[in-house]
């Protein structure tokens, strides 16, 4: 074998050069492809959903405590897991003046309720915020799908 030969010779060296060629250009269009999928998913799951949420104030005189009952009105469905309830931005699962009965479970769709109770018997509403606030499954934004002042006593309307 001559030495020198084996410099000059370069039949095999555009084959070679073609294939790596074409391993780049692949690994980048995968590469590119699959950036724009994962950021487009995580765009569409952190969208605010559309929904709407009602609210209904119930002064019963059978009814040991006033009670708020939230329904889904309209709009799309929305993971449980996905939304809170405030009163005057507290949770009202987490905090003791309120009886919460959690009926947002699974997906909350058109008709789902939930009902808060304040305190104990003879407790009156005193003008509290209340709000459906859904956060992102990310947790790094956050919406109010619905909200109501509550009457500031027995009987009256809510704003």
């Amino acid at each position: 074998m001559n030495v020198s030969q084996l410099f000059t010779d370069d039949d095999a060296v555009s084959s070679v050069l073609g294939v790596l060629i074409l391993v780049v250009i692949s690994l980048t269009l995968a590469l590119t492809i699959g950036i724009f999928v994962f950021n487009s998913s995580e765009e569409i799951s952190d969208e605010k959903p559309e929904a709407e949420f009602e609210f209904e104030f119930e002064f019963d005189s059978d009814a040991s405590t006033p009670m708020l009952t939230i329904r889904h009105e309209s709009g799309e469905p929305v993971p449980a897991d996905q939304l809170t309830v405030t009163v005057d931005q507290t949770n009202v699962s987490l905090s003791p003046a309120y009886e919460f009965d959690q009926s947002f479970s699974g997906t909350v769709e058109t008709g789902a309720t939930a009902v808060v109770t304040k305190g104990s018997a003879g407790s009156t509403w005193e003008g509290e915020t209340v709000q459906v606030v859904w956060t992102a499954e990310s947790g790094t934004e956050t919406a109010v799908l619905g909200e109501i002042t509550a009457p500031k006593a027995a009987g009256e309307s809510a704003a």
